[in-house]
Parts: structure tokens; C-alpha cells; sequence
């Protein structure tokens, strides 16, 4: 088998995988959600989201209040999935590798 090492959507951060398994599942996919989650459609939609819905600085906060946790963890992956039609788990994922969702204990600056 051959990967690439390099992401194809610069990506910062690399989730653990500790076994075969959990690296075939995460290269399947990462690769799907570049294909129906691209980024050039991705982050406009996401911002618009976020905007639509109050929150500002480009990204929610996990780990403040149950209304951002609520958002963070359904509201935003439901919305996003439902616009690509791809599972809630693939949307979240994806938000939070673009830290669109971001836990209070990892903050780092905005990309956006």
C-alpha cells in the first residue's frame, strides 16, 4: 500500500493511529472527505454557518457552556452534513480539522 505522506488539504495535525485498521479507516476517510467536502466550498459554507447562527472569531468553543458544546457537537456537523450529504461524523471531523471547532483546552489562532 501506498499513501502519501503530505496532506492533500494541509492539514496541521495528525490524528494517532495505532493500528492497520485504524489507518486504512482514516486514509478512506480523509480521501472522501477532500472528494465531497472540498475546501474551496468548505470553509465559505462553515463561515456562513457560524455567522448565520451569532458566533464570531471563525470558529466555536468547546468547553465554555452547554449551548457551544451543543452547536459544536450537532447543530454544525447536522448542517454541514446535510449540505454535502455525507454522515455527521465525516462533518464534524472535517470542522475540526479546519478548527471550525475547537475544545477550550487546545486553542490556537484562527486560520480565518
Amino acid at each position: 500500500m501506498c499513501c502519501r505522506k503530505n496532506s492533500i488539504e494541509s492539514f496541521g495535525r495528525r490524528k494517532a493511529l495505532v493500528t492497520s485498521e485504524d489507518f486504512r479507516e482514516h486514509q478512506a476517510d480523509y480521501f472522501a472527505s477532500a472528494i465531497a467536502m472540498p475546501k474551496s466550498t468548505f470553509i465559505p459554507l462553515a463561515l456562513e454557518i457560524l455567522k448565520s447562527n451569532g458566533i464570531t472569531g471563525g470558529r466555536v468553543i468547546t468547553g465554555i457552556d452547554w449551548e457551544h458544546d451543543w452547536f459544536a457537537e450537532d447543530e454544525f456537523p447536522r448542517l454541514i452534513a446535510k449540505a454535502y450529504g455525507v454522515s455527521r461524523q465525516a462533518a464534524a471531523i472535517k470542522l475540526q480539522k479546519f478548527n471550525f471547532i475547537v475544545a477550550k483546552d487546545n486553542l490556537q489562532p484562527s486560520l480565518f
